[in-house]
C-alpha cells in the first residue's frame, strides 16, 4: 500500500454502513452509506423480500460539502469529529415511513422511499432534529444569537398523511 492511499479519505475498508434502521413494518431496512467510496454519504434502502439496495436520498443542490457548510455546521461537525459530508444523521419515527434530517441547516422530510421535500427556510441553522413516535411531529434547534446568549427553540407539527405542514 502506498502512502497516498493510507492517506486518502475514507481510509481504506472504513466506507462502510452506519445509522441502520428497519422501517415501521420490518419489510425494509434504511442505512447512510457513500456511492463511491468517499466521505458523501447518501440514504439507501433495501427491501427485505429481495432486490437490491438503492439510494433513496441524495442531499439537494450543491449537498453538504466542506465548502458550502455554515460556521455553525463547521464547528458543530469539529466538536461531534465528523468526516463525513452529505446526509450524516437521520432521524426516523417509529410507528411511521417518516424521517427527517438537517442539510445546509434547513430541515428536509422524507415519507417512504419518496423524494427529499425541504420544509423549512429559516435564516438561522436549524440543527438535530428529533420525531416524535408517530411522526407527526419534529422538534429542531435553532440559534438565535442575542447580546451573546444563544436561544435554542423550535417545533413543528407535521402531517404525514398529505403534503401539508
Amino acid at each position: 500500500m502506498d502512502a497516498k492511499a493510507v492517506a486518502r479519505l475514507p481510509h481504506p475498508g472504513l466506507a462502510v454502513p452506519k445509522e441502520f434502521a428497519f422501517t415501521p413494518d420490518g419489510q425494509a431496512l434504511t442505512y447512510l452509506k457513500s456511492e463511491a467510496a468517499d466521505l458523501s454519504q447518501v440514504l439507501w434502502r433495501l427491501e427485505l423480500s429481495g432486490g437490491k439496495p438503492r439510494v433513496i436520498a441524495r442531499p439537494p443542490d450543491l449537498g453538504n460539502t466542506e465548502a458550502n457548510l455554515s460556521e455553525v455546521d463547521k464547528l458543530r461537525r469539529e466538536r461531534q469529529r465528523l468526516l463525513e459530508t452529505g446526509i450524516t444523521q437521520i432521524a426516523r419515527a417509529k410507528e411511521a415511513d417518516v424521517a427527517v434530517a438537517t442539510l445546509l441547516g434547513k430541515l428536509y422530510l422524507q415519507r417512504g422511499d419518496g423524494p427529499l421535500e425541504q420544509l423549512t427556510d429559516a435564516p438561522s441553522p436549524e440543527l438535530d432534529a428529533k420525531l416524535s413516535r408517530d411522526g407527526s411531529k419534529v422538534a429542531i434547534m435553532v440559534l438565535r444569537s442575542y447580546a451573546r446568549i444563544t436561544y435554542v427553540t423550535a417545533r413543528y407539527q407535521l402531517d404525514v398523511d398529505s403534503d401539508e405542514q
